[in-house]
């Protein structure tokens, strides 16, 4: 193999690992960014690239990890009984060979009282 095609190889693979870990989750909330104390509220981590990529979830409140801090499935739901469940959730995909995806941008979950 010539140093021409060794070259370009090398930057293409490094396009495609680059592409992999710089996936950016996003997070949805439902119902909605403001809930009452009591309602469930779902968190759903989308990641749009490698759709058919087998991904474990990690999720953050207020840049902790949070229970559970990890999940095999995109969703986690909680009653969100408390105000101090109020916070920024975010999180984090990671793939069976160990790559992760950028950490989502925060969604700002507001509990209110009755």
């Amino acid at each position: 193999m010539n140093v021409s095609v060794f070259l370009l190889l090398l930057a293409l693979l490094s396009l495609i690992h680059a592409g992999l870990t710089q996936a950016k989750p996003v997070v949805k909330v439902t119902p909605d960014h403001r809930v009452f104390r009591g309602e469930t509220v779902t968190l759903t981590c989308d990641i749009q690239e490698g759709r058919n990529i087998q991904w474990t979830y990690s999720w953050f409140k207020n840049r902790y990890n949070y229970y559970p801090y990890r999940t095999t499935t995109a969703e986690i739901s909680f009653r969100a009984d408390y105000l101090s469940d109020s916070g920024e959730y975010s999180c984090i995909g990671e793939r069976s060979d160990s790559q992760r995806s950028d950490i989502s941008a925060a969604v700002t979950l507001t509990v209110s009282g009755e």
